[in-house]
């Protein structure tokens, strides 16, 4: 089910509509969108596109626990 409405939403971003996503799914999210905000405790603690921030080693490790002291707002390009 959640695979459809994936699809759903990048068929609809291929239709060229403007779509926000709020996801808990961070690796999913990443993959269908083009840029993206990651928050914690509602703080954007990383903001760049989507591909920058897969590759990004301290956003994994943040998601998998490993990093704790993260500065707010990380940007990965200029």
């Amino acid at each position: 089910m959640a695979d459809e409405i994936y699809d759903f939403i990048s068929e609809l971003h291929r239709n060229g509509m403007t779509i926000l996503l709020v996801e808990q799914n961070v690796k999913k999210a990443l993959e269908i969108s083009e840029y993206a905000y990651i928050l914690s405790e509602g703080e954007v603690v990383f903001e760049d596109t989507s591909q920058n921030l897969r590759a990004l080693p301290d956003m994994k490790s943040f998601y998998l626990g490993k990093v704790t002291d993260i500065p707010v707002i990380t940007k990965t390009h200029a």
